[in-house]
């Protein structure tokens, strides 16, 4: 597989906002969400990587691993009443088509009310950091 073909566009909106976290300009937050209750959009609509050759495999592994006790947990950030997904497009494929009742995410910025069922943090600027490998 090559996982440059599976990189999204670049959401500039996104890398903002994980620059001014590892800041301390923006808080992070963990949380826990009931997926009936937000809207989860991706960044660039036309980005699917599940669909090319080999994305398949990504899901159905990361479904395995979801399975298994080890979901992944996205980055997401609240813009109006729906959370964008950046750059875990193959996490929003597996929601969409399995619509788990909750997830887990990590959220730049302060989460959305709606759907809400837990909320940790802020998580710190090294959390972030340790997070996209900058420290």
């Amino acid at each position: 597989m090559d996982e440059i073909s599976f990189a999204p566009p670049d959401d500039l909106t996104f890398q903002s906002l994980v620059l001014r976290a590892t800041r301390d300009q923006v808080p992070a937050f963990g949380a826990v969400i009931r997926t009936e209750d937000v809207r989860l959009t991706r960044a660039f609509e036309n980005h699917r990587p599940e669909n090319m050759p080999g994305g398949s495999e990504v899901v159905q592994k990361m479904f395995s691993d979801w399975q298994a006790g080890k979901p992944a947990q996205p980055w997401l950030y609240a813009k109006g009443n729906e959370y964008i997904v950046a750059d875990d497009y193959f996490w929003l494929a597996l929601v969409e088509k399995g619509r788990p009742p909750t997830f887990s995410a990590q959220i730049l910025g302060e989460p959305l009310s709606a759907g809400l069922i837990q909320k940790v943090g802020p998580l710190g600027p090294d959390f972030v950091k340790r997070s996209f490998g900058f420290s």
